[in-house]
């Protein structure tokens, strides 16, 4: 179910940066794809009743989407449109994954068959206490929480949760 899931939102991905007829809708699905796909597999993996090898799930998902989609970064540094959108998702997918513990650090090699980018480091975790006292003690970080939000990191979701207990 997790790697039919994983593929589902890839898919979806895919085929809306191919049309490209929604005025932000690529933003919108990997932003889904990054920062709200790993905390619902978070939760899923609280509520089941067996573990959930989750390498293995994402890993059985990137093997089922379409080769031409996804070459390794080091064959082609000349990925046009789709490509790249997807494959840059793709990255930033397995990083928020390791943000959010459901995989180790050293699966993001194995999980991208190569090499990763320089920019495929895993962020930092935010943490929804430390935002809301960071906004009290100086009400301009008020910018820095609203930007977060946008950045395709993981971490919306902690943000969002700050920007309404501040608010």
């Amino acid at each position: 179910m997790v790697s039919e899931l994983i593929l589902a939102a890839f898919d979806v991905l895919a085929t809306t940066t191919a049309r490209d007829n929604i005025a932000g809708g690529t933003f919108l699905i990997r932003s889904f794809i990054i920062n709200k796909l790993p905390p619902f597999l978070q939760g899923l993996a609280t509520m089941s009743f067996m573990p959930v090898e989750f390498e293995f799930s994402i890993q059985q998902a990137f093997g089922r989407l379409s080769a031409s989609m996804f070459q390794p970064f080091s064959s082609d540094f000349t990925f046009e449109g789709q490509n790249a959108a997807v494959s840059e998702a793709r990255q930033q997918f397995v990083s928020a994954c390791v943000l959010h513990g459901l995989i180790p650090q050293d699966s993001i090699m194995r999980l991208l068959n190569d090499q990763p980018l320089a920019n495929t480091l895993v962020p930092m975790k935010l943490q929804k206490d430390t935002l809301v006292v960071e906004y009290i003690s100086d009400s301009r970080k008020l910018e820095f929480l609203i930007t977060a939000m946008e950045k395709l990191d993981g971490n919306a979701g902690v943000v969002a949760d700050a920007l309404i207990e501040v608010r």
